[in-house]
């Protein structure tokens, strides 16, 4: 049975045939429906029986929304906290860049889908000096400075992460050819002509930098790359550093940019 006028609350019920006479006793209910009634209808714990089971069916209700409602919650924080906690795994707590366990799982990714990509291996010339002669607080500010000089030179989307003291890495996906190598180079060079300073003294710092391409036709580990990248690295530092160096699969050195020590 439904009734004729909205909302059309629909109930459930018995007929019982009366004796000796023409009709029937009908005994309706809402049935499962209890929760609808009462908010179609307005309804309160007054409008039944102390003893009715609706009432415990409410209450049932009511309270399995409840518990639903707070596992709902406790199920998204629990997804923001494994997330925070993912993210601070792959990232560098002193600078806030990527970290070498983001670096390596990058490349990882991008050499199981058969991408390219160019792999830029910094390191700080006489980074040393700044802790000997100003402490290692120094030291951490002209590390933190050096990231965000990284970050400004980088494109969009590429990596840029710290893999050691004074070590950095910057992952430019989808690169095969040295423009935009020469392009990220020459801006990081730029950026390094400003002079960083510490309470007023300034921190004369360069760098070095090592470059490798990893081709999709000839897939390598992670590791691999790495040690090309250093031995380009050491190219740059042994040919005078504050210069840009890059590998080839033969093994051969090409110098690409070279800048004087900022100052």
């Amino acid at each position: 049975m439904t009734l004729r006028a909205p909302p059309g609350t629909r109930f459930k019920g018995v007929a019982v045939p009366l004796q000796g006479q023409r009709g029937a006793l009908v005994n309706l209910s809402f049935g499962y429906a209890v929760r609808d009634a009462v908010r179609d209808h307005g309804l309160s714990a007054t409008d039944f029986a102390a003893t009715d089971l609706a009432i415990e069916l409410l209450y049932l209700a009511e309270a399995k929304a409840a518990v639903m409602g707070e596992v709902t919650k406790m199920a998204a924080r629990l997804k923001g906290a494994k997330a925070r906690a993912e993210e601070e795994a792959l990232t560098d707590v002193l600078t806030g860049l990527g970290n070498r366990r983001a670096l390596e799982a990058r490349m990882e990714r991008y050499l199981n889908a058969g991408q390219g990509f160019a792999l830029l291996h910094i390191d700080l010339d006489h980074f040393k000096q700044v802790n000997d002669t100003l402490g290692h607080a120094a030291g951490d500010h002209v590390l933190a400075e050096i990231a965000v000089k990284l970050r400004a030179s980088a494109r969009i989307g590429d990596l840029v992460a710290r893999i050691g003291g004074d070590e950095f890495v910057v992952l430019l996906a989808g690169v095969q050819d040295l423009g935009p190598v020469r392009r990220v180079g020459e801006r990081i060079f730029y950026e390094m002509r400003k002079p960083i300073h510490y309470h007023g003294t300034p921190c004369r710092i360069s760098l070095s930098i090592g470059v490798v391409f990893a081709n999709p036709a000839q897939p390598c580990a992670p590791t691999s790359v790495l040690a090309m990248a250093d031995r380009a690295l050491y190219a740059s530092k042994g040919a005078g550093r504050a210069r840009m160096t890059l590998f080839s699969e033969t093994g051969v050195v090409q110098e690409l940019l070279s800048v004087a020590r900022v100052g």
